[in-house]
């Protein structure tokens, strides 16, 4: 079986065969919002198993892109992608060593931390802008009626020692749960996607409190609608999407839910 038929099993990702030891993958992933489309390479090593490694194109990304990535900064990168699984070495190059039966989830993790790992250089070079169809979420929470408080702008810490803010946090009597918006254009900008991946992965106060169905994601997908799975597997194992345009089934298991 080749690199691809290996790497491709339950993914939507490209893969080229370069040689007869290495191939490449393509994501339907980008790096922020600059287009630059996030892949990995696939190496055969000895003994049946191999090197997924994204040969340093995240922070190379980054560099170009005016950020200068200091010897801290560096540092807080390794701490967020070590918490992940997810290994950034000295060289600048996110890998994981892989056999044939974790070979497609290796490659997940180094395309998800080149992602991780760009979109934590986000507070370097430029503020993020004020989000409307945040608003718009909030004002539907409350007129629900849900069975939570609702609090707004709560500050976490996180592994690389940033302060958080999560948009919402629900609190219930027996369940509490965290929740993101993210604004996402068809044909533009996934920033807020990748941002947001970003955020829920430096989160380590309420790593081990907070299930997959505590954290939560609300997209703006009345243009993506055919885009939604990327965007579930942008956040596999990460968090809960909720599409906005299907408010009304997942608002009244809110209702239910504390």
């Amino acid at each position: 079986m080749t690199h691809c038929q290996l790497a491709m099993r339950n993914l939507g990702f490209e893969c080229q065969a370069l040689t007869e030891t290495l191939s490449h993958i393509l994501s339907p992933f980008t790096y922020v919002d600059d287009g630059q489309v996030v892949g990995a390479f696939i190496q055969s090593l000895d003994n049946n198993r191999f090197l997924v490694t994204d040969d340093a194109s995240a922070l190379f990304n980054m560099e170009n892109r005016g950020i200068n990535i200091t010897r801290a900064r560096f540092q807080q990168m390794q701490h967020t992608l070590k918490r992940q699984g997810i290994q950034l070495t000295d060289r600048a190059e996110i890998i994981a060593y892989a056999t044939e039966e974790n070979l497609a989830q290796s490659v997940q993790n180094v395309i998800r931390g080149g992602i991780i790992a760009t979109t934590m250089g986000i507070d370097w070079y430029k503020p993020m802008p004020k989000d409307k169809f945040e608003q718009k979420i909030i004002h539907s929470l409350r007129k629900a009626d849900l069975p939570y408080q609702i609090q707004l702008k709560q500050k976490i810490e996180g592994l690389s020692g940033h302060e958080i803010t999560v948009p919402i946090t629900l609190i219930g009597a027996n369940d509490s749960k965290i929740m993101f918006t993210a604004d996402v254009k068809a044909e533009g900008s996934w920033l807020e996607a990748y941002t947001i991946l970003g955020k829920l992965a430096d989160i380590t106060q309420y790593q081990n409190g907070l299930g997959l169905d505590q954290k939560i994601v609300v997209a703006n997908s009345d243009n993506i609608q055919d885009k939604l799975s990327q965007l579930t597997l942008l956040f596999n194992n990460t968090a809960q999407v909720y599409p906005s345009h299907l408010m009304d089934k997942w608002l009244p298991r809110l209702q239910l839910a504390a």
